[in-house]
């Protein structure tokens, strides 16, 4: 029996059967409890946040960790509610930062990447773009169930976002951003094999990740504007538009993909920093790094995030938004 899609059917009939505060609250309690109950992804999350935060405290490590777990279930929590989020919910609990910079980028002509990590909800960032009426595209990986598939894809059109099968995702990406429209790339975890992926620095350490965005923002001109939906006090969110990313080619292909992409990962560090209990990285990711570089084999961590680009979360080392590998 696929327990994945059972617990996913729970969870969203206990998300639309409450209001949202006491959907947070058992959201909250059953983080708490996978919290002390799965010691591989609290360990690895400790390795992580004693890395971005730079300190060895482990009462402030203990806190950061289990806000990043009540943080992550109140994702699964919006993301279950999306059928119920109309114009008065994203009035009352949403703003906007920085909207002019895509606006920007879209006079260009050429369509606009919006990068982002693996951090805040990004799903619900991709669902206030598509309800503010921007043409926005999420590629999503292939689950293993297709039931999960249908709920994953179902949940993301019923709000007006355009979903890309992964199989038809290069050229697709190539049609929609031509047609000058929006895709949500996610730019910090790589799932792919090697050749398409690209070495940069992280928080001083070398760092695996896609190099689709880099790729196609050179290949097509597309300009890349990171976007990033952070979950505030109240939970209530903001969604951040930085600053088209400026860039100049050199003409060598692969220097141009590497230093392109260092861009785009200084900007999710600066995120990753700000909010460390939003960066939803549920394993040992330097060690893992570290591995590859020499040639190891991953550590085989469980983990419990979405890789949606956009996806939701599936409970499983999974990508949902473009990375050329998914």
């Amino acid at each position: 029996m696929e327990w994945g899609y059972f617990f996913y059917r729970v969870g969203q009939d206990i998300s639309l059967a409450l209001p949202p505060r006491f959907a947070y609250k058992i959201a909250s309690l059953l983080a708490d409890l996978h919290y002390y109950s799965s010691r591989d992804e609290r360990v690895a999350l400790f390795s992580n946040l004693k890395l971005i935060t730079e300190s060895s405290n482990k009462t402030k490590i203990r806190k950061l960790a289990k806000r990043t777990f009540r943080n992550f279930a109140k994702n699964l929590v919006d993301f279950f509610r999306f059928g119920l989020m109309d114009s008065r919910f994203f009035r009352r609990n949403v703003r906007i930062v920085g909207l002019e910079n895509v606006d920007e980028a879209l006079r260009r002509n050429k369509g606009v990447l919006v990068a982002t990590g693996h951090i805040g909800n990004w799903e619900l960032g991709a669902i206030i773009m598509a309800q503010k009426g921007y043409a926005l595209n999420a590629v999503t990986w292939r689950h293993g169930d297709p039931r999960l598939n249908q709920l994953f894809t179902f949940q993301r059109q019923r709000k007006g976002v355009k979903v890309i099968p992964l199989g038809i995702a290069l050229r697709r990406c190539f049609q929609v951003l031509r047609d000058n429209e929006l895709v949500a790339v996610l730019g910090d975890r790589d799932f792919s094999e090697q050749g398409t992926q690209v070495r940069i620095s992280f928080f001083g350490n070398d760092f695996w990740v896609p190099r689709g965005p880099a790729t196609l923002s050179l290949r097509t001109g597309a300009t890349i504007v990171p976007g990033f939906t952070i979950r505030e006090k109240g939970d209530l969110f903001t969604l951040y538009f930085e600053k088209p990313i400026e860039f100049n080619p050199s003409g060598k292909l692969e220097e141009d993909i590497q230093a392109l992409t260092q861009k785009i990962l200084d900007v999710i560090r600066i995120y990753v920093e700000r909010f460390p209990d939003q960066w939803f990285m549920f394993r040992e990711f330097w060690e893992q790094q570290r591995l590859k570089n020499n040639g190891g084999r991953y550590l085989k961590r469980k983990a419990i995030i979405s890789s949606q680009t956009n996806g939701a979360p599936t409970g499983k080392a999974r990508g949902t938004l473009f990375y050329p590998d998914s």
